[in-house]
């Protein structure tokens, strides 16, 4: 087989992160967004491209109808995404024809989905390969360790999965809508109630607010008393595109905690830290202790200060009898521990043995997809 570049992309649910294997850091870290331009908006003033993707078509918003392809993890818009991807291979300045695509899929992603990937990419995007292996055996794999418990978290879902001796036990592995967008939208609900005027369009502004101010209580009750006798040690301020000052106090703390109670916010799901245990018991017993000990967390919503010690404190309760043993880090470069793993993996001299070449497509057809890990 001809020499091949190998380019991973990273498609979630708000940012993409694509880059050249064998590069510790994506080259293009862009929001997952396709602009279309809007046939009844033209203007001699301004210059419209007729598609644009990621922070170029939030720019022109006014101009374009914008299609969101992915959706609490799963592709929504195959139109979309397939002109996404093809526009950020081109921003790369890679032909479809020499490279191979690596796209981390999460656990539990319906094997149509996968199939239904490897048909656009190779029979409309024409990359000359694909390899679509498992997330949180790339995040495994980045940590340089065989066996973990790897918790995933980004904007739209959180994952759980075991891993022994690097084989991942997917009957215990737990899926979540539950991440980063609820506590950006908790936040904007307590920010509402307050009786400023945010709408959905403020999505963005709130999200920076969360990641520069907001935090994990270890212990809620002690932080609101905290907060209600003495609101100035808790309170930070921010500042509103318009100038204007926010004094937060008890939404600090209280948004991040749909994260461990999504019940009180309507959120019909359970919490990351019940699925974590429920990932666990579900594992053989003698793995518990291996498991416990190696918990390491991934994905941009992690990044909350102070979740990898709540996460670690609520599993000390749930496991009393394992409470030395607990142990949570954070991935090398959290956000990007999908995109290191999957660039380490593709130097290994054996990848294109793994890979799903055009010629093997049309010869073992989906098949080959659903062999992939």
């Amino acid at each position: 087989m001809r020499e091949l570049r190998v380019v991973i992309a990273d498609v979630g649910s708000l940012y993409t992160k694509a880059g050249v294997g064998g590069e510790r850091l994506p080259r293009l870290v862009i929001p997952t967004v396709l602009g279309e331009r809007r046939p009844d908006l033209l203007s001699p003033f301004v210059t419209i491209p007729d598609v644009a993707i990621g922070d170029q078509a939030l720019s022109k918003r006014r101009f374009m109808r914008l299609h969101w392809p992915v959706e609490r993890g799963h592709v929504r818009d195959w139109s979309a995404w397939a002109k996404f991807i093809s526009l950020t291979l081109r921003r790369m300045r890679v032909s479809p024809e020499e490279c191979v695509v690596v796209i981390p899929f999460p656990p539990l992603t319906p094997d149509a989905e996968r199939l239904k990937a490897a048909e656009i990419l190779i029979e409309q995007v024409g990359v000359a390969g694909i390899f679509f292996p498992l997330s949180p055996l790339l995040t495994l794999y980045a940590s340089r360790k065989d066996t973990a418990l790897v918790i995933e978290s980004g904007d739209g879902i959180t994952t759980v999965t075991p891993i022994v001796d690097g084989v991942p036990i997917l009957e215990a592995a737990q899926r979540l809508n539950l991440a980063g967008r609820d506590v950006t939208e908790a936040l904007l609900r307590m920010l509402q109630q307050r009786g400023l005027m945010l709408g959905a369009e403020s999505l963005d502004l709130v999200r920076r607010i969360k990641e520069e101010h907001c935090y994990v209580a270890l212990e809620p009750e002690k932080e609101r008393d905290k907060a209600l006798k003495v609101p100035r040690l808790v309170a930070s301020e921010a500042t509103l595109p318009d100038g204007t000052k926010v004094t937060l106090t008890y939404e600090r703390f209280e948004a991040p905690e749909v994260l461990f109670t999504p019940g009180k916010f309507a959120v019909v799901e359970r919490g990351i830290h019940e699925a974590a245990y429920l990932a666990v018991s579900k594992c053989d017993e003698s793995y518990w202790p291996l498991l416990l000990s190696n918990v390491i967390l991934s994905g941009g919503n992690v990044q909350l200060r102070n979740l990898a010690l709540r996460l670690k404190a609520e599993l000390v309760k749930m496991f009393p009898d394992y409470a030395d043993k607990v142990s949570v880090t954070l991935a090398e470069q959290p956000m990007f521990a999908d995109f290191l793993g999957a660039s380490i993996l593709s130097r290994i001299e054996s990848f294109m043995k793994w890979v799903l070449t055009r010629d093997k497509w049309r010869t073992e057809g989906p098949e080959a997809v659903l062999k992939m890990m």
